[in-house]
């Protein structure tokens, strides 16, 4: 079992809590506009289904099986569909009822980890950390970027070094959350992707 808890970006302030509800991993999730709910991907052995809770108050609606793994997952309200993958070797896209539109095979970069993953109305960034060893802590992290055909549009350097977990775009603004041990750091990223005709 696992709990939400709903933080005020502005502040990091409290707002509420959910009671337990099975997510699994619990690996990623997404706010579906459209719908007011949360879309969370259970990853790892449970990759098939994901859990819909209401956004206001955090309650359970459903669980939903899917056809293809999600480890990783992102909704745009625009196209109305949702990306996932799981791995980092995949894109799939489902359509809003959650039905496989199409499958593409990604490459991810060998050195890095796949985390979660989040979008705007152009890209999708596949936020990874540098492959953790004794010897080699994370020293950096990327986004891999592509876009919503399954194009590859670029990598862009991080220089952080702590572990990526997820991704989100809100109000025209990027954040990434970072694992750093003993906390959760929220740290906005400004970036700039140039595309060559």
């Amino acid at each position: 079992g696992a709990v939400i808890r709903k933080v005020r970006l502005a502040d990091g302030g409290h707002v509420a809590t959910s009671a337990v509800i099975n997510l699994g991993h619990g690996n990623d999730m997404t706010y579906d506009s459209k719908n007011n709910r949360l879309v969370i991907a259970h990853g790892i052995s449970q990759g098939k289904i994901l859990t819909l809770v209401n956004a206001e108050d955090l309650s359970f609606i459903e669980d939903i099986n899917i056809e293809a793994g999600a480890g990783a997952i992102t909704y745009n309200e625009k196209r109305d569909c949702y990306a996932i993958s799981q791995g980092g070797k995949s894109i799939h896209f489902l359509d809003s009822d959650f039905k496989l539109i199409k499958s593409l095979t990604k490459t991810a970069p060998a050195e890095y980890v796949a985390q979660g993953m989040g979008s705007d109305d152009k890209y999708l960034y596949f936020p990874m950390s540098n492959n953790w060893t004794d010897e080699r802590p994370f020293l950096d992290n990327i986004f891999d970027v592509y876009d919503w055909d399954g194009n590859h549009v670029a990598i862009v350097h991080i220089p952080v070094a702590m572990e990526s977990e997820c991704m989100f775009w809100v109000n025209g603004k990027y954040y990434v959350a970072y694992n750093n041990s003993s906390s959760m750091a929220i740290c906005e990223t400004v970036m700039k992707i140039k595309v060559n005709d």
